[in-house]
């Protein structure tokens, strides 16, 4: 139902795309974007704290493997979304510069997405 559902929604984007002639409809055709990115995580763990509270500790405990840095001073400067892949793999979002898609060759990952935060009270700029 799921994948009908994406298939269904990445033909509007296209056929909206295709008519496209000014840029009154850009706005409509990125949230559509974003609608589809939203729909491959139904089930998401955040885990969100302030800087040095041991976010990406945690989650790489949960994840059996130093997959994210972590250190005693701030190390996460995006929000961080951790989906299943065959490699490890960094991926910028096409829909917001704030956000990274890791690709993690963690079998769990297939029914569920981690997200990492930037730690609240970060003294730098970024964070």
């Amino acid at each position: 139902l799921l994948q009908r559902e994406v298939s269904v929604i990445n033909n509007l984007l296209s056929t909206l795309t295709k008519l496209d002639k000014d840029t009154s409809i850009d706005d409509d055709i990125e949230s559509i974007k974003y609608t589809v990115a939203q729909l491959e995580d139904l089930f998401l763990l955040v885990v969100v704290g302030e800087w040095n509270s041991g976010k990406s500790t945690f989650l790489n405990a949960l994840l059996g493997h130093k997959y994210l840095l972590d250190g005693v001073t701030p190390t996460t400067c995006k929000i961080d979304t951790l989906r299943y892949g065959q490699t490890f793999k960094i991926e910028e979002s096409s829909v917001n510069d704030e956000v990274r898609i890791i690709r993690l060759p963690v079998e769990w990952l297939r029914d569920i997405s981690l997200v990492d935060t930037p730690g609240t009270n970060a003294v730098f700029k970024l964070h």
